[in-house]
């Protein structure tokens, strides 16, 4: 739904109110020019207004995504640190050396 700005029936002038259709045309059509912009004013508000709440989103979604690759990333190191350790632990047999002593 656009919002629709009212078009404009009476200005005030030097506090005094005079109906617009009362006006010689050149006051007039600037007039419908003044409301023709504050019309496009409103539509490029609404439209800045949906653009900055997509943008909340995106900004969460990319916060979210680092968020994860790092979870991810903390994992696969964790992971390699104890598959590392645990073929350490298994190489080692309680021996010195590395061999039989003669």
């Amino acid at each position: 739904m656009t919002l629709r700005v009212e078009e404009t029936k009476v200005v005030t002038i030097d506090d005094q109110t005079l109906a617009v259709d009362t006006l010689p045309d050149n006051v007039q059509q600037l007039v419908a020019f003044y409301d023709d912009w504050k019309q496009r004013e409103m539509d490029l508000r609404s439209e800045l207004m949906a653009m900055q709440a997509a943008m909340r989103t995106m900004q969460q979604q990319i916060a979210q995504a680092v968020k994860t690759s790092q979870e991810a990333a903390a994992k696969a190191t964790a992971e390699a640190e104890a598959a590392n350790d645990s073929s350490v632990d298994e190489g080692n047999d309680g021996s010195e050396g590395g061999g039989p002593e003669a």
